[in-house]
C-alpha cells in the first residue's frame, strides 16, 4: 500500500468535475451537506447542525486523515467551480489494504451521475495509486440511489447486517457491498 500518496493525495479529474483533496477553506461548503436534514436523516445519521458538533466532525476526520485512516476529497463541477459532493475513504486498514468509500452530495446534484462519476474517480485512486486491496460500502436498504452507484461501480452485495445501526431510538439493518481491486484478482 502506497501510504505516501494516502497522506498527501493528489487533485483528481473526472469529466465533468474536480476532486480536491480536502481543505479547511473547504469547511463550509462541506458543511452545508452535513448539516441539511433531510439527506442526514435519509442517511440515518444526526444532522452536524450546531457549530460545536461541526467542529467534532472535523477534528474526528482531519486526526484520521493524519493517521492515513482517511482521505477525503471536495468535488466540485469544471465549468462553474460549484460544490458538488463530499467523497470519502475511511476505516483504512493498512494492514489488510482496505478501506470503506463513501460520499455525500449536495440535493441540487442528485440523479445526474455525478456521484457515479465522482465514486468511480476515488475508486481507481484508491486501487491503482494507493494499492488497497478491497473496498466496502455499507449501505441502507431503503436507498436505491446509493445502491445504484456501488452497483454501477462493480461493487457486489456482500452481507445484511440486521440491527446494527442506531439512530434515533431504533435499529437498522445495512447492506454491505464490496469490490477487489481488480488488479489483484486471479
Amino acid at each position: 500500500m502506497n501510504l505516501k500518496v494516502l497522506s498527501q493525495p493528489t487533485v483528481l479529474e473526472t469529466e465533468r468535475m474536480v476532486l480536491y483533496p480536502l481543505e479547511r477553506s473547504h469547511f463550509n461548503l462541506v458543511m452545508q451537506v452535513m448539516a441539511d436534514r433531510e439527506i442526514r436523516d435519509g442517511m440515518l445519521m444526526p444532522a452536524h447542525d450546531t457549530p460545536e458538533k461541526q467542529e467534532n466532525w472535523w477534528a474526528r476526520f482531519e486526526e484520521a486523515r493524519e493517521l492515513g485512516q482517511a482521505v477525503q476529497w471536495a468535488a466540485f463541477l469544471k465549468a462553474s467551480q460549484t460544490y458538488v459532493a463530499l467523497m470519502t475513504v475511511k476505516e483504512i486498514d493498512h494492514g489488510s489494504h482496505r478501506g470503506e468509500l463513501g460520499y455525500s452530495l449536495m440535493k441540487e446534484f442528485w440523479g445526474r451521475g455525478l456521484g457515479t462519476e465522482a465514486a468511480r474517480c476515488v475508486m481507481e485512486f484508491m486501487f491503482d495509486e494507493v494499492n488497497l486491496h478491497r473496498l466496502i460500502a455499507q449501505v441502507l436498504p431503503q436507498n436505491l440511489a446509493s445502491q445504484a452507484i456501488v452497483r454501477k461501480l462493480g461493487f457486489e452485495l456482500e452481507a445484511r447486517f440486521h440491527d446494527v445501526h442506531f439512530y434515533e431510538g431504533r435499529y437498522y439493518d445495512l447492506l454491505q457491498f464490496y469490490k477487489i481491486n481488480p488488479h489483484h484478482k486471479k
